[in-house]
């Protein structure tokens, strides 16, 4: 309803505060206007009735703020949760502990005690390897060995078994850099022994 339809007139007015109003708000809505009471309005009602003010309070005192006239009263219902529903929190799981080292792999061959190389790397075993052949052994038979040992493929285990066979100031050549002191190897032709200094 617009302004135009409000029915401004003393009689009308007191009719709404008879009805229980407590405010000029609700006159103004009791009468058929909508929205917010604008203030030329409020003064043609306060123009007609100058002890609006008076009356108003009256019913403000006598009434619970629940049951003032114009506004509907709802039955009572529970409350409805007014907070956001909370997304699922994901179980905490513990913290992974560190994982223990597993203890030392025992291979197949004993370790030498004059082994010059870290335990269980591929140079160690192919010295351990070796050290266990006292008659020696042969090159393809060893880069076999120390292949199936330590798991790496022929061409690969041939690698670090060149650095183990190499031997300072021995026919068969200058060691090499990665290999350690303290032995040496003898070589006749494709047949090893592990000579100690």
């Amino acid at each position: 309803m617009s302004k135009s339809n409000v029915n401004l007139s003393k009689e009308s007015i007191e009719g709404a505060v008879q009805q229980g109003a407590t405010s000029i708000s609700q006159v103004y809505k009791m009468l058929g206007g909508t929205g917010n009471v604008s203030g030329s309005t409020t003064k043609k009602i306060r123009l007609l009735m100058p002890d609006i003010q008076i009356q108003l309070e009256a019913n403000k005192a006598s009434k619970p703020a629940t049951e003032q006239p114009g506004v509907p009263t709802k039955a009572s219902s529970p409350a409805t949760p007014t907070t956001k529903p909370t997304k699922a929190v994901k179980p905490t799981t513990p913290k992974k502990q560190p994982k223990t080292p597993k203890p030392a792999k025992k291979g197949k061959y004993p370790r030498h005690p004059q082994n010059p190389y870290r335990e269980l790397s591929s140079y160690g075993i192919a010295f351990d390897i070796l050290a266990s052949k006292k008659g020696g052994i042969s090159r393809d038979e060893l880069t076999n060995l120390l292949s199936r040992e330590t798991g790496k493929p022929v061409k690969n285990a041939g690698y670090d078994l060149s650095v183990v066979l190499s031997a300072k100031d021995s026919v068969t050549g200058e060691r090499h850099k990665s290999a350690r002191d303290g032995y040496w190897v003898k070589r006749e032709f494709h047949h090893y022994t592990l000579m100690l200094s």
